[in-house]
């Protein structure tokens, strides 16, 4: 059999934390879904159990999908369009933010080297958090 696709997730029941896997796997034009899980202090994975057959990938995902909101709407480039997006706008923000910072902060008659760190750290912090603002975004989304 072909390997397709593995997903894990985590569960917690009675305050015992487990992990659940599934494994999409192909055979002459079948998918068919397994089932394994272990407790998390253990290393290995009860006897897999077979839980679904069907004749395209994207059935096998659904009943992934039903099953434990596995994998996302949004398909691959998508996201990676995005993140590439989010990178050059924070950047750029950055950089105006890092300008502009250091134009206010020579006014207020700081040294030139000093005022140029502290620009440069704060164009910095803002890059970081519009990064984590738009990744957010992205995830609420998909």
């Amino acid at each position: 059999m072909e390997h397709i696709r593995t997903r894990t997730k985590r569960v917690a029941k009675k305050g015992v934390v487990g992990i659940h896997k599934y494994d999409i796997r192909k055979e002459d034009g079948q998918y068919f879904v397994f089932f394994s899980s272990k407790s998390q202090n253990s290393h290995f994975y009860s006897d897999e159990e077979l839980v679904g057959e069907y004749t395209s990938l994207d059935e096998a995902q659904n009943y992934l999908k039903e099953n434990m909101g596995a994998f996302d709407a949004r398909p691959l480039s998508f996201k990676v369009a995005w993140s590439v997006a989010n990178l050059i706008v924070s950047t750029i923000l950055g950089f105006f933010v890092y300008h502009l910072s250091e134009d206010a902060l020579l006014s207020g008659r700081f040294a030139a080297e000093t005022a140029q760190i502290a620009g440069l750290m704060i164009g910095i912090v803002v890059i970081f958090i519009t990064l984590i603002i738009f990744n957010r975004m992205l995830s609420r989304l998909s």
